[in-house]
């Protein structure tokens, strides 16, 4: 199963020195989402980043900056499919939020994150949105034509139930962020860790 990690959206101290922590530690794809961000201030940012990492980064909006960086690819939202017609960047992946959307897909990009599947860590209003028994019966009986990834109170605790409902892999932000937040590095990485046990 795979594992991909959302960024906080909002400034950390030092997140810029963890990404390539987690990198190292065979992430595979780093999402950077910062919303209220700048297209100067994610620039910025990814500066910060050493050049060998940024093949291994999704950018969510400033787009244009795949001008100047030598990113994995560009994350939409499906509201977004009709913004990007002759797209000339990489389109990575796409966000979903209804369950009938994955089955409209086309197949030019790597995954969809479906979300939100749990109840959130980062956001504690936001509850899960799908009834997991009728995922897994959609999922057995028809399978979307590109990889889903589930997101939204991702924790090693609810990995196992995602696997049995059929996605492909999750996409974590919580789990990571509170505790790098609220401890350190250290200990957020463990936390990586304990994901990547679960997901392999």
């Amino acid at each position: 199963m795979k594992l991909i990690v959302i960024s906080n959206p909002e400034k950390l101290k030092d997140e810029e020195k963890f990404i390539p922590q987690l990198l190292d530690h065979g992430l595979e794809y780093f999402h950077l989402r910062k919303p209220n961000w700048t297209e100067n201030l994610v620039a910025d940012f990814l500066n910060k980043i050493p050049g060998q990492y940024h093949n291994k980064i999704i950018i969510h909006g400033n787009w244009d900056l795949m001008n100047d960086f030598n990113l994995a690819g560009i994350h939409i939202r499906e509201t977004d499919k009709n913004l990007i017609s002759g797209w000339k960047y990489n389109l990575h992946s796409i966000a979903v939020h209804e369950l009938d959307e994955l089955y409209q897909l086309d197949n030019n990009v790597k995954y969809a994150l479906l979300s939100p599947v749990f109840n959130s860590i980062s956001k504690k209003d936001v509850k899960a949105a799908f009834n997991l028994a009728a995922l897994k019966e959609r999922f057995s009986k028809s399978k979307s034509r590109i990889p889903v990834y589930a997101l939204g109170g991702v924790n090693p605790e609810n990995i196992s139930k995602a696997k049995e409902i059929g996605f492909d892999g999750v996409a974590v932000l919580g789990f990571i962020w509170n505790t790098f937040r609220q401890t350190d590095s250290e200990e957020a990485l463990k936390n990586f860790k304990k994901l990547q046990a679960v997901c392999q």
